[in-house]
Formats: C-alpha cells, structure tokens, sequence
C-alpha cells in the first residue's frame, strides 16, 4: 500500500461559525428586502417602481371630484404659474412636468357639498384630500420623480 496517502483523522478543517449578532442582523436584512420586494410588487403600489426608474417629463394629473356642483380651484402650473377659477365637478387638468416640479391644487366646494382633490403622477394617484363640508381639500406633492 505504499503511494497512498494517510487515512484522514479527526473532523477534518476547524469551522467557526459567525457571532450570533452577526447571525441575527444578517437574517433580519433579508427579511426586510423581502418584504420590500413584496410590498412594492403589489398593484397598489406599482407607481413606486415607474418613479424609481423614470426619468422626466411625466404626465401629471389635477383632478377634483365629490358631491358639490362646482369648485373654486387654486393650482399651480408646470410653469411655476398660480391660477384660480371655479370649476363644474367632477374636473381634471392633465398636463407634461419635468422632475422637481411644484405640484399644488386646492378645491373649495361653492356649494354645500363636499370635494376631493387629486394629483396623479403617470396615472397613478400620489396625493389626495377630502373637504369636510366649510375647509379646503388641498394637495402637494413635491414631485422628484
């Protein structure tokens, strides 16, 4: 039997294993973009992957809704401009903004009714207010997407 080496001894190689600390932080990262992945999967939330990854301009969206005939709205344009005017409901304005433009709407209802305002970003909605009857229903969004 001569050329063959030595039968192995012992358990072979020492193995250490990480700190339990290590251990515990490790798993919990995982659990964690796990969930993320998850959450940001759902259809509710599929704006969240078109803003990571879009770049500009973006099809915005002013909307005011609710149980009012008509509104008294205050918006701000793509440009910069704040315009006001009364509105029959239900009422949208869509329009093209580049990333870090101002978006704000603010509806008052002229009647007893009440509103909702509304802003969506490439259709998917990002802010939204209701009007409890006598108070503005007002929305911003700092757009970065």
């Amino acid at each position: 039997m001569d050329g063959l080496p030595p039968p192995p001894t012992g358990n072979g190689p020492a193995r250490t294993r990480l700190p339990r600390v290590v251990r515990i932080i490790l798993i919990f990262g995982a659990v964690l973009v796990i969930g993320l992945a998850v959450v940001a999967a759902l259809p509710s939330n599929r704006w969240f992957w078109s803003m990571l990854f879009a770049r500009g301009p973006h099809r915005m969206t002013y909307e005011v809704t609710g149980s009012a005939r008509s509104a008294s709205v205050q918006y701000v344009t793509a440009d910069g401009r704040v315009v006001l005017g009364d509105v029959p409901l239900p009422w949208d304005l869509s329009f093209v903004a580049e990333t870090g433009t101002r978006l704000q709407l603010r509806a008052v209802a002229d009647d007893d009714g009440s509103v909702t305002c509304r802003i969506k970003w490439e259709g998917h909605t990002r802010n939204v207010d209701a009007q409890i009857v006598g108070s503005p229903a007002s929305c911003s969004v700092p757009h970065g997407g």
